[in-house]
């Protein structure tokens, strides 16, 4: 392709709408844990091979830097100076970046949340184990977390995404054991009681359930991502709690005021689409900070 034949491409292609898209994907990778296909959305930008020495976070922020919308005024000048310089190389970047979306084939995560054939089953006897895990001997107390039948709530979710169908009881001291990733996306979830137990968790995903409370999020100190986009939230004064959160999803809610995240230092990119934002204050000044917004 001629030179300008590319340049004409390029121009073409470049706009808000793609670079949302572009983003809209990686963010979509990132909250699924789907970190082999932000690693091929990589190779196929930079023609390298698979950065297998970078873990998800800094492989999501180096690409969502790159083309986040908010940068479309800086790629337009980039290009126009590559095409000026006759810098083909420089061109062809950042229309493997605009073109990036429709060019690689989803990849599935690496460890998918249910791995089996639906014609396995299993079935076993309570006498095939160590009398220790006799149910009777479990020695629940009243501070045994149970959940209630009329609603699908944070606990119930808990037990369906790590037991299954099982018949075992959660207590505190399980919740507290929960550490790391917790995806709970798509549950219907209405409420989070339980939640604050769960202080070693560092990424949680309660993406398209039914919540409207967060306040038992507050305590949650070691979160570095929340997703939380799809709910029915109105007030996030709670995540100003949050001290050590880098990414934040809060797309399609109710929220109109995101001013309780100016407390939020460490904060590197925040999705606040499909909300009724009026507080063009803050987005201005998180801006300021270099944080990310779409």
């Amino acid at each position: 392709m001629k030179i300008t034949e590319l340049y004409q491409k390029i121009k073409k292609n470049l706009s808000v709408k793609v670079l949302n898209t572009l983003t809209l994907t990686l963010l979509d990778a990132k909250k699924s844990n789907n970190h082999r296909q932000l690693q091929s959305i990589h190779q196929l930008i930079f023609e390298n091979e698979i950065p297998e020495e970078k873990d998800g976070n800094k492989l999501f922020m180096e690409l969502v830097s790159l083309a986040h919308p908010d940068r479309l005024e800086y790629i337009s000048g980039e290009v126009k100076k590559a095409y000026e310089k006759g810098d083909e190389k420089t061109l062809y970047f950042y229309d493997r970046v605009l073109t990036a979306t429709e060019s690689f084939l989803t990849v599935p995560k690496s460890s998918d949340r249910f791995n089996y054939e639906e014609s396995e089953s299993y079935s076993w006897d309570p006498e095939d184990f160590d009398q220790s895990f006799a149910r009777d001997d479990w020695g629940f107390t009243d501070e045994t977390i149970r959940e209630e039948d009329s609603e699908f709530n944070f606990i119930r979710a808990v037990k369906a995404e790590y037991l299954g169908s099982l018949g075992f009881a959660f207590d505190l001291s399980d919740l507290s054991s929960l550490s790391g990733e917790v995806d709970l996306a798509d549950y219907g979830i209405i409420d989070l009681d339980g939640l604050a137990y769960c202080l070693s968790v560092t990424s949680l995903n309660l993406t398209h359930n039914n919540i409207s409370n967060i306040h038992d999020i507050m305590g949650l100190h070691n979160l570095k991502e929340l997703y939380l986009g799809e709910n029915q939230i109105t007030d996030i004064s709670y995540l100003g709690e949050l001290i050590h959160l880098e990414i934040l999803d809060i797309s399609d809610n109710e929220i109109e005021d995101l001013s309780p995240l100016l407390n939020l230092t460490e904060l590197q990119f925040i999705n606040i689409s499909g909300n009724p934002i009026t507080d063009n204050l803050t987005k201005k000044e998180l801006r300021k900070r270099g944080v990310i917004i779409i």
